[in-house]
């Protein structure tokens, strides 16, 4: 595949994510740069630095599990580390099959009138069971229309 070579500057116009100089980084990587656009300015870089940079980062030991805990510390106000562990530990909450990775389920009608997030806390999610309940709308009556449709097919 051809890499279609433009500027910075034509790609932050045309509102590109993504775009190709043909020129090497500092580092001499010759690769597609990205473009992220926080608080009104740009952030670009090499896309093989960038992942390299991540890489790194999450080989440090507890690097992965340092970073999810201060975005949740930042994001909703409450340390994992300050939560009721699932009811089996490596288990989901709802489907309660064993899982590596759990995530935290609470409820979001109540985080958003200010609740304190531990007192929005339901339990511990697999991936697919917390895409599931918000899908369902993340309430009983999407839940209900879920039972009911699957009841009048059975």
């Amino acid at each position: 595949m051809t890499e279609i070579i433009i500027s910075k500057k034509d790609a932050i116009k045309a509102g590109l994510n993504r775009y190709f100089t043909g020129e090497p980084c500092n580092n001499g990587h010759v690769c597609e740069r990205f473009i992220s656009k926080t608080g009104g300015q740009y952030k670009v870089g090499c896309l093989q630095c960038r992942n390299d940079i991540n890489r790194a980062y999450h080989r440090m030991p507890g690097g992965a599990e340092r970073n999810r805990e201060a975005a949740t510390l930042s994001r909703r106000g409450v340390s994992l580390k300050n939560l009721p562990p699932p009811i089996k530990a490596g288990h989901c909450d709802l489907c309660e099959r064993p899982k590596k990775k759990l995530h935290w389920d609470h409820d979001h009608a109540k985080a958003a009138q200010g609740i304190h997030p531990k007192a929005c806390h339901r339990g511990w999610l697999c991936m697919s069971c917390n895409t599931a309940l918000g899908k369902l709308g993340d309430n009983v009556a999407g839940l209900q229309r879920a039972l009911a449709y699957l009841q009048k097919y059975s």
